[in-house]
């Protein structure tokens, strides 16, 4: 669990809108309606990060977004279990309440506060980042190969590459979130955070699934008691399966023996060809002297245009979510992460 954003209905006579706490106050027309509605901006400080606080004063709504995983670790390769979140939430709004108070807390005498039973129904998920580390052993194979696959589904894809931040693979939408990968070891280093690699010899990589909008939907997550281990685990799978970076990947040998004679720019470009042609896809996104260039470059390659790319090779591995790591083609899981079918997973 990383990033999280939530929000909840506020009580106008708890909320101190005219207190310093407010870095920033703006008036903004709220959207299909001729009513102004005032905006309070804010951060709650912790000893590890920051909370951002937005409160529409009129709307009687308030947005709180932060790191959960940072709040409790700091900046590290640690993540926040699922079964903390609650006990995470629960203590950042206590600490917002001083200024924007929540409609389920109510403040008696003394200043004791009594929070209803029901409260984590009653805040509502606007954003969940379900994460999962991995150690890749072969670091320079999945920054190569990664790209030229494609996902289940049509949106933006990206690929930045820093001498210091590291590389990061991301497949974006406006309003639905994005799945990334990315080198976690080398964003750590930018910031002169030591990575203590545990978990055998590798590279410290993440997977974050970024849920907004209909996935929050989708996969049952909407409010703050939905999110439980198993949903986030669900969630994330079906993610995973969506971008289909848990796909055969080459050993030593087989199709990146035969793409050796091209430039990288080349390979990435014919391994994605590739995985067009065997889905059945590639006339319909190349154009015809494009799809014609390839079917002759592929051939003189020796390779047969259509048929399974891991046939066209000797894969000899893929990335497991469940192990974190790069497994043996033939491991248990492997049917169960490669070659899903489930509908959630082809979901924008």
């Amino acid at each position: 669990m990383d990033t999280v954003k939530l929000s909840f209905r506020v009580d106008p006579n708890q909320s101190l809108t005219h207190a310093a706490f407010w870095a920033r106050t703006s008036s903004q027309i709220r959207p299909g309606t001729h009513v102004e509605d005032e905006t309070h901006i804010g951060f709650v400080h912790f000893p590890n990060g920051n909370a951002r606080v937005t409160l529409f004063a009129q709307n009687q709504v308030c947005h709180v977004e932060f790191n959960a995983a940072r709040l409790i670790h700091g900046k590290s390769t640690r993540l926040l279990p699922v079964a903390d979140l609650q006990k995470v939430v629960e203590g950042v709004i206590r600490e917002v309440s001083r200024y924007s108070g929540p409609d389920f807390i109510h403040t008696g005498r003394g200043g004791l506060q009594h929070w209803e039973e029901d409260w984590p129904g009653r805040v509502t998920i606007k954003r969940l980042d379900v994460a999962r580390n991995f150690i890749v052993s072969d670091a320079a194979l999945i920054k190569r190969v990664l790209p030229a696959i494609p996902c289940r589904y049509g949106r933006s894809r990206a690929e930045h590459t820093n001498s210091t931040a590291g590389w990061t693979l991301s497949n974006s939408t406006r309003r639905s979130g994005q799945d990334r990968l990315y080198d976690k070891q080398a964003e750590l280093a930018n910031r002169s955070i030591e990575c203590s690699v545990t978990e055998g010899d590798g590279r410290l990589f993440r997977f974050e699934a970024e849920l907004q909008g209909h996935r929050l939907k989708t996969y049952g997550l909407t409010k703050l008691r939905d999110v439980s281990t198993e949903a986030s685990w669900k969630a994330l799978e079906a993610r995973w399966h969506a971008v289909r970076w848990g796909s055969p990947l080459p050993g030593g040998s087989g199709i990146m023996t035969a793409l050796r004679p091209l430039k990288a720019l080349q390979q990435r470009r014919m391994l994605g060809d590739l995985h067009l042609a065997a889905a059945g896809m590639a006339k319909d996104v190349l154009t015809p002297a494009q799809y014609k260039r390839f079917q002759a470059d592929a051939r003189k390659l020796g390779l047969t245009p259509g048929m399974p790319v891991e046939l066209l090779g000797e894969p000899e591995q893929y990335l497991d979510l469940v192990e974190g790591r790069l497994m043996p083609l033939g491991h248990p899981s492997v049917t169960q992460l490669v070659d899903s079918n489930d509908e959630t997973a082809d979901a924008g």
